[in-house]
């Protein structure tokens, strides 16, 4: 999507980076780039462009729990959340590709949400979405079936043969579990025959039956 497309779906007009009256500007980072961590204070609002990042929250026990990711033409909530309620981040982003964002410093935040009635509509909205995943993720954290848990993001994630790439570590980190818990709860699927396992690639076998252990 080009910059002008994003800037026009987020309310935004083409010539903004080129207005003078606001602190903006596009901004690149290289893959595995924190952008934030626990403790900081927020000073940018990213609206990513190109790539994507990821926020997790990693719990006392050391376990990273993804909690969602940015892509093309979104934001993020805990960064919207810091800026207007003046907090600091409890959690991490962090660049899983080589990312391109646009900046905008948090002196100039404000005046743009004055200044474009459309941009605020659309860090409202954006804002609103990424916070119902969040209640999703709560949901699904605080159920004890953890089985379902797996076979929800496979079927959330499967490509168009049923099949995904992915390290049981990894799969751990995205359902915030441990990573042998996974690793059993795999075993237990492939025994009932609803996958098929090969290093990292998980093959769905009998889509309806993982359909039927959905939460």
């Amino acid at each position: 999507m080009k910059d002008k497309d994003i800037l026009e779906k987020i309310g935004l007009p083409s010539e903004f980076l080129t207005n003078k009256k606001f602190e903006a500007s596009k901004v690149t980072f290289d893959k595995n780039t924190v952008l934030f961590k626990p403790g900081d204070h927020c000073r940018l609002f990213l609206i990513v462009l190109e790539g994507s990042v990821r926020v997790e929250l990693t719990a006392r026990q050391g376990r990273d729990t993804t909690l969602y990711r940015i892509n093309p033409g979104e934001s993020c909530v805990l960064t919207t959340t810091a800026l207007l309620n003046s907090e600091k981040y409890y959690a991490q982003g962090i660049t899983e590709t080589e990312v391109t964002a646009l900046a905008i410093t948090t002196a100039s935040f404000n005046s743009v949400l004055l200044e474009y009635p459309s941009f605020m509509q659309y860090v409202l909205s954006d804002y609103s979405k990424k916070a119902s995943l969040l209640f999703v993720l709560i949901d699904r954290l605080t159920s004890n079936n953890i089985l379902s848990n797996v076979a929800n993001f496979l079927f959330e994630n499967k490509d168009e043969t049923d099949t995904l790439t992915i390290k049981q570590s990894e799969l751990a980190r995205e359902i915030g579990t441990a990573r042998e818990v996974v690793g059993r709860k795999l075993i237990e699927l492939e025994k009932s025959h609803i996958i098929m396992r090969e290093r990292s690639e998980i093959k769905i076998i009998d889509l309806q039956k993982l359909k039927a252990i959905l939460i």
